[in-house]
């Protein structure tokens, strides 16, 4: 299926749905989504369509680029381009919670449904090909670029007043695979559905991801006591704030955490990392397998700051450039042991309002290699992994009436 034109766009197929269901699992319905297509999931190499992120097709993409003016040249000038994203997850669509009921109905008592606003842009990366693993100086000026870009998109979205962002990147690798007697390349997949190197920020208004809500959970969990004087005993009382647009945490201690915050433990102390240690004065990066089977990712790369920072965007340019020298020699080492492999890069960081957030969270960038040696392909990327949620193209009520339609 291909989207229509945009002169004939109906809202609605830019309208996105934020649900919860009995059991507290999350998903997210984008109803454009249906319609991405995905060429990076068959070839890294171009088909015969022009790839609408190349330079030479900038010019066609006037009403998605999201920076303007100077700020536009600025960019172009870094070699990125910033779109709005054509199928977003999350949307502006307008679309209020009486338009929902009278259009869709409800979904009955135990579940939830309303809009999921946000912003959902893609950062298209120099067309000429970087090597992502090289030692080059070429090399350390794109990470550099990239910290960049990164650190003023999430300012431009702070500044526009949504509640929180995250980012992330899907990069398909390639392997040479015996066939017979021929050589053939295979895809190491990633998630990525575009061959162009690009990466994509999500910006949230009405709702925050669950692990963010977990995060204050925990922290209500630790300082929050309900006291029953006549027993003389006090007990956690649990409770979970969904209003983020005011305040997310009402009365959190002010102190330090009890036993720590786990990045700050995970960076200075390493108790959990393998041997492989890169650190710079701010910045601190480890290779581990995370804990918990729920995770859908086996081995990940973690980079922090040594310091309890709540946000990426708030770093100085010494940490920028610390990070940036991180990146890339995390990322030199990680190719010289699994070669052309695929990644996902996915940075985690506290929401912008809420009177406790830079006390409640500590911002993470990680990297997920993607080789058969890890058992660690994947078909989808790092999104639903960031938000928390299910992301369903088509709603399940719909799947389940074509099947009994036989359709």
């Amino acid at each position: 299926m291909t989207m229509p034109g945009l002169q004939e766009l109906d809202p609605w197929l830019f309208y996105s749905e934020f649900r919860t269901g009995p059991g507290g699992d999350w998903a997210l319905i984008p109803f454009a989504r249906r319609y991405k297509p995905e060429p990076g999931k068959k070839s890294k190499e171009r088909s015969d369509e022009p790839c609408f992120m190349c330079r030479d097709q900038w010019s066609t993409l006037e009403g998605f680029l999201y920076y303007k003016g100077e700020e536009r040249e600025t960019v172009h000038a870094k070699g990125f381009v910033v779109l709005d994203n054509k199928f977003p997850v999350v949307s502006k669509a307008n679309i209020t919670q009486n338009d929902i009921e009278a259009r869709l109905g409800n979904l009955g008592l135990f579940y939830s449904r309303r809009p999921a606003d946000g912003r959902h842009l893609v950062i298209g990366e120099p067309q000429h090909i970087i090597d992502p693993f090289a030692d080059a100086e070429e090399t350390k000026i794109y990470y550099a670029n990239l910290t960049w870009m990164y650190r003023t998109v999430l300012k431009s979205l702070r500044a526009e007043g949504y509640e929180w962002a995250g980012l992330g990147k899907n990069r398909n690798g390639m392997a040479q695979k015996k066939n017979g007697g021929a050589i053939e390349e295979v895809v190491l997949h990633a998630g990525a559905s575009q061959p162009h190197p690009h990466s994509q920020v999500i910006a949230t208004s009405s709702f925050v991801p669950q692990w963010v809500e977990w995060t204050y959970y925990v922290w209500h969990q630790r300082f929050d006591r309900l006291r029953i004087p006549l027993l003389g005993i006090q007990l956690p009382l649990y409770k979970k704030s969904r209003d983020i647009g005011k305040d997310l945490v009402t009365t959190a201690l002010h102190g330090v955490m009890l036993r720590g915050c786990g990045e700050c433990l995970e960076s200075r102390e390493n108790r959990y990392a393998s041997p492989f240690k890169i650190a710079s004065d701010d910045i601190h990066a480890s290779f581990k397998s995370p804990f918990g089977t729920m995770n859908p990712y086996q081995h990940e790369f973690r980079i922090v700051p040594y310091a309890h920072t709540s946000h990426f965007d708030d770093m100085t340019e010494e940490q920028a450039a610390s990070f940036a020298g991180t990146l890339q020699k995390t990322m030199v080492w990680l190719g010289q042991q699994y070669g052309d492999c695929g990644y996902n890069f996915e940075l985690r960081q506290g929401p912008w309002n809420g009177r406790h957030a830079s006390k409640a969270f500590h911002w993470s960038f990680r990297i997920y290699p993607a080789m058969p040696e890890l058992k660690s392909l994947k078909q989808d990327g790092f999104m639903s992994h960031l938000l928390g949620a299910a992301i369903l193209p088509e709603p399940p009520e719909d799947v389940l009436l074509r099947n009994r339609r036989g359709t």
